[in-house]
């Protein structure tokens, strides 16, 4: 892309000056991995230093000028006596509506991400406008922040004005490399394909194509190999629990870190740890040396303790070395991994009482890789599904069945949000993941053996391809008990799922004999979803305590509603304002999303309608009441009995 093409995008967007920052560094002070939050100018003014933009290293003196888009990575070293800057944090953006050609340019080439470094060679006018722009900015007034945004676009227009005098060309960062370089810094933080988009301003698809076809790999199972490279590393050069170890590669659960390492080196941790102590000598058998004399090259690749990947030949990505080992740390790891990779040839020829032990090791450390049995399950659409005969990391991909498996003894590892707000299952899942439908690279990272979802997920395929994925038809059943029954044929707890079924309808029998003892059977009940700006009256089997009050207790809702649903064959009806009292039954219970308990009826427009002076109006937290699972619907049981039996006020 030519300079005017720039030009014309810096004309057009609009531009926010975010922060202004003036730094001064002492020799032997540093700056480590500072992630750029925005696009951002950093003008030397003062001494020299070692400045590092994403791998690529820079000695600058005074006066030259770095830029670099949202989330380039810069460290500082090598500082001389001293090193003073001015950091320009701004962001761009082109106004709506976008012109077609406009957002082209910005797609082809997107100069508020390119990176270039450079000595201007009038850095005074530079300097003039960059200690205007602190000064200003200091001042925190709206007129001086007016003032700031002018003398923001006229440096850089003194700046664009000299790049063309000296025609410098900024590049493109390489977004893969970017990423890598990211990943190596945070392995040991939660990483996911959607955060390390955001964090360098793309698209899903679009990192996860790139990735792919630099690396070979998804950015995830990157992040997984790098994982996995520094807990060898650390196995074999640091006394730590495996807990330690996981929690330090960024794994909470240590029977997941566990199975993953086994996947990746063939091997369990504690064996990998064995099998060096109990060889580690093999490092000085002179044939052994002989080998492998000529192989430095290939032992430089890991020099570093932090085992970044340093070696560099045609097409690798590019790294940062960050600190050195000793020597022998070294040799020692590099001839661990020989040694492990060869290991199933290995461990044939030991003894059986060492195969035994090694075996039980592994089985202790790692309870899920026995578990090898299956069985087959034919969902909603028809597809035969080889399910795990005992899984233990189930994800819950739909806004349904949660409690489900909570009612059987399974704490699910992913769930929609309604879950983790209920008030009857919450806090059982408060350590779950947080999913919705398009939370694929999520789901994916949860490792999980079993994933459950509905027909209405756009991404079944895609959940398909990383577990076995059961379908459910929500259309299927009117009685979500039904799939209690399921679920426990899936995860082998038929017995179980049968009981909990009859408990419930021991439990319903007797609360629905004190409906019809206690209740006036002529009265009616109105569930009204209410919210904000659009307002719905629920019929029977639509969540929000519709499966207990109509389906379970057989209690009547108005006749209107009746009409609509069997007139128009739907399970609910949208509301105006004008209509909604024509819908009111003699009680009424509101569902909302939020612990907000003001409802439309608190409007003093409603002040006079007899349900409201009676005050039979009742809030009910939607997310409580939108699962049928026998937790949820003991709680909403219990609940409705308090309101209408005893005369609980809420």
């Amino acid at each position: 892309m030519n300079q005017n093409d720039h030009l014309r995008l810096w004309k057009t967007a609009s531009i926010r000056v975010l922060d202004i920052r003036y730094t001064q560094m002492k020799k032997g002070e540093e700056l480590r991995s500072y992630r750029l939050p925005a696009s951002g100018f950093l003008y030397s003014v003062r001494g020299k230093a070692r400045v590092i933009l994403d791998g690529k290293m820079h000695d600058v003196e005074h006066y030259h000028v770095l830029h670099s888009g949202r989330g380039g990575c810069i460290d500082i070293n090598r500082v001389g006596e001293e090193f003073e800057y001015y950091l320009i944090l701004y962001k761009a953006a082109l106004p709506l509506p976008i012109r077609h050609t406009l957002l082209e340019l910005m797609e082809k080439s997107n100069p508020f991400q390119m990176q270039y470094v450079f000595a201007p060679s009038y850095p005074i006018n530079l300097l003039d406008k960059v200690q205007k722009m602190y000064q200003e900015w200091n001042k925190q007034g709206e007129l001086e922040h007016f003032h700031v945004k002018a003398l923001f676009y006229q440096f850089v227009y003194e700046l664009l004005r000299q790049q063309q005098d000296w025609e410098i060309h900024p590049f493109k960062p390489d977004l893969v490399d970017q990423a890598v370089y990211y990943i190596e810094e945070n392995y040991n933080s939660p990483i996911t394909l959607l955060s390390v988009a955001e964090k360098f301003n793309y698209s899903i698809s679009y990192l996860g194509k790139q990735f792919k076809r630099k690396t070979g790999k998804s950015l995830i199972d990157y992040v997984i190999q790098i994982r996995m490279q520094k807990a060898q590393s650390m196995l074999l050069t640091i006394d730590a629990t495996l807990q330690e170890i996981a929690s330090r590669v960024g794994y909470a659960d240590v029977s997941y870190f566990v199975r993953l390492f086994k996947k990746y080196s063939g091997i369990t941790p504690s064996r990998f740890k064995t099998q060096y102590q109990n060889k580690r000598k093999v490092a000085d058998y002179p044939i052994m040396r002989s080998n492998y004399a000529n192989d430095w090259e290939w032992l430089w690749c890991y020099i570093d303790n932090e085992f970044h990947y340093h070696g560099k030949k045609k097409g690798d990505l590019s790294m940062v070395k960050v600190t050195k080992p000793s020597m022998l740390a070294t040799l020692c790891l590099c001839f661990a991994l020989l040694l492990s990779a060869c290991s199933g040839g290995a461990a044939t020829t030991n003894t059986g009482a060492t195969e035994q032990s090694g075996a039980s090791q592994a089985a202790a450390t790692n309870p899920i890789s026995n578990a090898s049995e299956t069985r087959i399950f034919v969902d909603d659409l028809g597809s035969e599904v080889e399910v795990p005969a005992n899984p233990k990391r189930v994800v819950v991909a739909t806004w349904h069945y949660p409690g489900h498996f909570l009612s059987l003894g399974i704490t699910p590892i992913g769930v929609f949000e309604n879950a983790k707000e209920s008030k009857f299952i919450g806090d059982q899942v408060k350590d779950a993941e947080l999913l919705t439908q398009e939370s694929v690279e999520q789901t994916l990272a949860l490792n999980p053996d079993l994933i459950i979802t509905d027909s209405t997920n756009p991404n079944i395929d895609k959940l398909k391809e990383i577990a076995p994925t059961v379908v459910f038809d929500l259309t299927k059943r009117t009685n979500r008990l039904e799939t209690l029954l399921d679920i426990g044929e899936i995860v082998g707890k038929v017995d179980e799922a049968q009981k909990q079924v009859a408990n419930w309808e021991n439990r319903l029998a007797i609360t629905k004999k004190r409906f019809e003892e206690e209740f006036d059977s002529s009265q009616t009940v109105s569930v009204i979803g209410d919210y904000t700006k659009e307002l719905y009256i629920y019929g029977p089997n639509f969540g929000r305590g519709t499966e207990v009050l109509y389906t379970s207790l057989g209690l009547k809702y108005p006749k209107i509603l009746e009409d609509q649903l069997s007139k128009n064959d739907v399970r609910y009806v949208q509301l105006s304002e004008e209509l909604l009292p024509d819908y009111l039954g003699d009680y009424v219970f509101i569902s909302g999303p939020t612990e907000e308990r003001k409802t439309i009826l608190d409007d003093p427009l409603y002040a006079t309608l007899p349900i409201v002076q009676n005050k039979r109006v009742y809030y009910i937290h939607e997310p409580s009441f939108y699962f049928s699972d026998p937790i949820s619907l003991n709680g909403q049981l219990d609940f409705f009995e308090r309101i209408l039996l005893d005369g609980a006020k809420e």
